[in-house]
């Protein structure tokens, strides 16, 4: 959909799809993510962005086989069930303006001004209440 960040170990990889859908069609999505190959190769989550999951596999080139054919499986029936993907807000679905990525946890998030605001405010207080803890390892 937006963007794939894909970070990979010898045989691993994880990767990220920023989308907005609603609760049910994302729970589908990950179902579907998760169905499409060997269930236990696969650790996947939805988030409030999109889709989080890593593939492992016995090689490399394995892993990779595995992802392409997840990731066609999972974005069909993203497209095919009215999700969101690029120019629009994963968290609100808003049309996006200024299409500027921020980073969150591991990859790269397209928020609108609304939302990125929250989680600035939201990243503040919590930086606050860390700094403000008797046992801040950075006193």
């Amino acid at each position: 959909m937006e963007r794939i960040e894909h970070f990979y170990s010898l045989k691993e990889i994880n990767l990220f799809l920023n989308f907005y859908c609603d609760g049910n069609v994302k729970l589908n999505a990950i179902n579907i993510f998760q169905k499409t190959t060997n269930q236990s190769m696969v650790v996947t989550s939805g988030t409030v962005y999109g889709l989080c999951a890593s593939v492992n596999g016995m090689t490399f080139a394995s892993s990779l086989k595995k992802t392409v054919e997840k990731l066609d499986a999972t974005i069909a029936y993203l497209s095919e069930n009215g999700a969101l993907g690029v120019g629009y807000c994963p968290c609100c679905g808003e049309t996006l303006e200024l299409m500027k990525p921020v980073r969150v946890n591991y990859c790269y998030v397209t928020l609108s001004e609304k939302c990125f605001n929250e989680l600035q405010s939201v990243v503040e207080v919590e930086n606050e209440n860390f700094e403000s803890l008797p046992n801040n390892y950075l006193k």
